[in-house]
């Protein structure tokens, strides 16, 4: 049995505008326009590569990388300190940022879900990626039902691990770091700013993808996957927010597999980087090479 492994670069592969630069394009447009603003306030920093906001570029590793002094001075440059009102204006000083990233946070996610509504993925299947069958088994990291809409497979042979669109499942999102407020207090806080910082990172933790809870909850799929002996994965970057689930594919398909994994590179140099970190991830997950190879879809 094949076990189908689809990334976001399955999508784009297809020309559907699925990417985090097509989420900030209709974020701006459908999103509100303040906390959007505010979002990338919080998030200053930028991909040298591309001169992008790695907001737009990286989203879930970079919805763990909040820069906490941009947030706190965004979310209190309004308050004033009024004569006699001391208590009032520290504790409007440690509540405000939770209230305001809380907000920052939900528009956030209804945008998203918004978009992911509403990506059209009426296009045609690529030709050497017509052998879906309805026999093999379907794992996807997307939230598009590109499968089953271009290609015909079955609803019920794709386990859609973050939830699909257009459904009652929860579209998920997120970061998997642990934020620690103490890590980005000054050498000299004002007092207000310890219990301000510890809400920072309160709200920015809630934006972690719990992974172990994911899995957890699918255990009866990974133990579906024992008579796996092949698995081709298509588009999926590998990044380390993910890699739990391939390590839990690893340990659940049969010993002796194969595995293939697609590629994209634009220059010798693209190609080289591809391929070491397809490299780096067979000697992560303990497989054999002899049984790894790359292609391109």
């Amino acid at each position: 049995m094949t076990l189908h492994i689809v990334g976001n670069g399955f999508d784009l592969a297809h020309g559907i505008a699925s990417s985090y630069a097509d989420f900030k394009d209709y974020a701006w447009k459908h999103g509100d326009q303040y906390l959007m603003g505010l979002l990338e306030t919080c998030y200053p920093d930028v991909n040298p590569w591309n001169g992008e906001l790695y907001l737009w570029s990286d989203l879930e590793r970079a919805l763990g990388n909040l820069d906490f002094q941009a947030a706190f001075e965004a979310s209190t440059d309004d308050i004033q300190l009024e004569d006699g009102h001391e208590g009032r204006y520290i504790a409007q000083m440690e509540d405000a940022p939770e209230f305001l990233l809380g907000m920052m946070f939900d528009a956030f996610h209804r945008a998203f879900e918004d978009w992911v509504n509403d990506i059209d993925n009426n296009v045609d299947p690529i030709p050497n990626l017509s052998h879906f069958g309805g026999g093999d088994n379907y794992l996807s990291f997307n939230y598009i039902d590109t499968l089953e809409k271009v290609y015909g497979v079955p609803r019920n042979k794709i386990n859609y691990i973050h939830g699909r669109r257009n459904s009652n499942d929860e579209i998920i999102v997120g970061h998997h770091a642990v934020v620690n407020a103490t890590d980005h207090l000054s050498d000299d806080p004002m007092v207000y700013e310890y219990q301000g910082y510890d809400n920072i990172a309160n709200e920015v933790n809630k934006q972690r993808k719990l992974t172990s809870d994911i899995i957890a909850n699918n255990s009866e799929y990974w133990q579906s996957l024992g008579q796996v002996d092949k698995v081709m994965v298509y588009g999926h970057s590998m990044a380390d927010v993910d890699m739990a689930y391939f390590h839990e594919v690893a340990k659940h398909v049969k010993g002796v597999c194969e595995w293939h994994f697609s590629i994209y590179y634009y220059d010798p140099i693209s190609r080289k980087k591809a391929v070491e970190h397809i490299v780096s991830v067979i000697n992560e997950l303990g497989l054999d090479v002899d049984r790894c190879s790359t292609f391109c879809m």
